[in-house]
């Protein structure tokens, strides 16, 4: 290999160390973002869902709110801590529900980064921390710091709006409107 190549090599892969070497945090920050997020979820985000939760039961959807610490299960498989809401929409006027339309609309803490996701998951059955992912998008990965409940209300619309039209098209019927952003 030639000198120069080296140089450069050696030059990407130490700024490649120095982008991914992150100082471990200690017991204490980890304590302190952990209870900061569930400040944020007491103070904003559960009071937000809580709202949605009463006007969808007012129109005959299922829905149930949950929050889960984060921890570790015995496979060894980091749970994050989160918000979530599991949501079986009605299908029909006389309010038929069916499990296999229901979603989960989740805020998730993501420790590394001291962000919130925002995400809708499908549920098929499983708890609402274990859903599998379907519907995410980076811009949907906030701040821990800028989340506000506005923006915990403009995400749920959104992401609401896309739990009721996929569930409207479910039967080949047209989706609801468009997109509200």
């Amino acid at each position: 290999m030639r000198e120069s190549t080296r140089t450069k090599l050696s030059d990407l892969l130490s700024a490649y160390d120095k982008a991914v070497t992150r100082p471990r945090p200690n017991e204490s920050d980890t304590e302190a973002h952990q209870a900061g997020f569930q400040a944020l979820c007491r103070e904003v985000i559960w009071p937000v869902m809580e709202g949605f939760k009463q006007a969808l039961q007012t129109y005959g959807h299922q829905v149930h709110v949950d929050e889960q610490q984060s921890s570790v299960d015995d496979r060894g498989i980091t749970q994050e801590a989160g918000v979530f809401m599991r949501i079986t929409p009605k299908l029909e006027a006389d309010a038929t529900v069916d499990e296999t339309q229901s979603a989960v609309i989740s805020f998730v803490y993501q420790a590394p980064e001291q962000k919130i996701m925002a995400r809708v998951s499908i549920a098929e059955g499983a708890p609402p921390h274990s859903a599998r992912p379907y519907y995410s998008r980076p811009h949907d990965y906030h701040p821990v710091a800028g989340v506000t409940s506005e923006l915990v209300e403009a995400e749920m619309l959104e992401m609401l709006h896309y739990v009721l039209d996929r569930t409207s098209a479910a039967d080949g019927s047209l989706p609801l409107s468009a997109p509200l952003r």
